[in-house]
């Protein structure tokens, strides 16, 4: 529901913006730059303010967790968490020891390691919350900054 509401106001953010502006003065990046950094304010704003947060949980709340295991049949073992939009699945599998991860032990520690944890969380664009901001990355090109200072000047008008 809230993915539906925020993709309109983008179109009719959209659409104002090409009637002020024109075609061809941004695109679809900035648009989607500026839009996720007025959703950031905003959101903080709310739940500073109010102390409540786009699902209507309160500052001390928390959602609950599920877990299920035995989730995938040909692995020696699995695992889904989920907390609201969020997933994680895990998966275990076994080998020999000479396949243990050969390590540098410059440092005096150690040379191999068997246990490996790998974790990589996703989530689907539009179930990603407004305060999570995966810019600015480190060590970005100069095209993309470009961009995003395009995008922060035209926020401001």
């Amino acid at each position: 529901m809230r993915a539906a509401n925020v993709n309109a106001l983008k179109e009719e953010a959209k659409a104002a913006l090409l009637a002020e502006l024109g075609e061809g003065k941004f695109t679809d990046v900035d648009l989607n730059v500026v839009f996720e950094e007025l959703q950031y304010k905003a959101y903080r704003k709310t739940v500073l303010d109010r102390g409540v947060r786009a699902d209507g949980r309160d500052a001390t709340t928390i959602r609950p967790i599920t877990a299920e295991v035995g989730v995938l049949p040909r692995v020696h073992g699995s695992a889904l968490f989920q907390r609201g939009d969020t997933q994680g699945l895990v998966i275990t599998t076994l080998g020999p020891t000479k396949e243990a991860q050969d390590m540098d032990g410059l440092t005096g520690g150690a040379t191999s390691k068997s246990f490996i944890l790998h974790y990589n969380s996703r989530r689907s664009p539009s179930a990603r919350p407004p305060h999570h901001r995966p810019w600015p990355p480190r060590n970005r090109s100069r095209r993309p900054r470009r961009t995003f200072a395009r995008a922060r000047a035209a926020a401001r008008g």
